[in-house]
């Protein structure tokens, strides 16, 4: 059997959901491409026992061809997500297949990106521009730096699934009774599924962040009282001083907890950049909680409660003074 493929670059503007398209050649017929891709699908399962770290693939079949989602594994509460997909058709040539494919995102980021933007347009007709502010940093923001963040991981799958094609319909594979399971790691995180080992860095974490985001919101309330006078320079005032302590407080306790949280991860003592959003996630939040006791679900949506209302009541305040 003879394969060969070609990758290339999506035209613009449909590269910025599908990064790839992939040209797949093999000698196989259509059915006997997708019946070997079917032998093989115990080799595609998705990661179940696993966690962020793993990556695993699942296969789709259908009649105008299949669909190979990466899908990542467990992370705390949260179940496995898909990262990109091979949306792929079989074309017959009369010598062999050729398998016409596209590697996207999928379509529930689209989906919810686009949802984040209409309600962060839609803010901009209440008569509160301090709202309309908040939405565009939190919704319009953060929604389009984590579809960035999706974008990338799809662009970076592009040769992962052509070695998974590579290696499903090698013909080798195809004579051997076992299916070969397919899956990598990307990092090798820490033995166990749980991020807290013991309750006083559960506590440390829970309670170092609920400080920060409620003397956060404290300080916003307070300037808002304040009226116009919040902008003038002033000293502090003795009802703002204890406020303050909780805050820097909370954000040493953040800093100190970050460090454990960092190796459970990713197994590196300095947390990068998507590490530390993975912190503040609501399932590591609902993790700390259960640790605790405590109802996870109720708790972080309490602090993120805390946190908007925080956010929006500062922006309500910059723009009304």
């Amino acid at each position: 059997m003879t394969a060969n493929a070609q990758v290339q670059r999506a035209p613009w503007p449909r590269r910025l959901w599908e990064p790839a398209i992939i040209n797949y050649l093999t000698s196989l017929s259509p059915s006997e491409l997708l019946d070997r891709l079917g032998n093989q699908s115990k080799g595609f399962d998705a990661p179940r026992d696993g966690n962020l770290s793993k990556i695993g693939f699942r296969l789709e079949l259908s009649a105008r061809g299949f669909k190979l989602h990466k899908v990542a594994g467990r992370f705390l509460s949260s179940p496995p997500r898909p990262i990109a997909v091979l949306d792929a058709k079989t074309v017959d040539t009369g010598a062999g297949t050729r398998i016409e494919g596209v590697v996207r995102l999928p379509y529930p980021y689209l989906v919810m990106f686009c949802v984040l933007w209409a309600a962060t347009l839609g803010t901009a007709l209440l008569p509160d521009r301090g709202m309309f502010i908040a939405a565009l940093v939190l919704w319009g923001l953060f929604g389009s730096l984590f579809t960035l963040a999706e974008r990338v991981d799809a662009g970076r799958s592009v040769a992962s699934f052509v070695k998974q094609l590579d290696t499903a319909l090698d013909a080798r594979n195809s004579m051997s009774g076992v299916p070969t399971p397919i899956s990598s790691n990307l990092a090798t995180q820490a033995s166990g599924g749980q991020l807290f080992r013991t309750r006083f860095q559960a506590a440390l974490f829970l309670g170092g962040l609920t400080a920060f985001w409620c003397s956060f919101l404290l300080l916003n309330l307070m300037l808002t009282a304040m009226g116009p006078n919040a902008g003038h320079s002033r000293q502090l005032g003795a009802e703002e001083i204890p406020v303050i302590f909780l805050m820097v407080g909370g954000g040493l306790a953040l800093v100190v907890s970050e460090r454990n949280l960092s190796m459970r991860m990713t197994n590196r003592s300095i947390p990068g950049m998507w590490a530390q959003m993975r912190m503040l996630m609501p399932s590591t939040l609902a993790e700390a909680a259960r640790t605790l006791g405590l109802n996870g679900r109720l708790v972080a949506a309490a602090l993120y409660s805390v946190l908007l209302v925080g956010i929006a009541v500062f922006f309500t305040s910059v723009v009304g003074h």
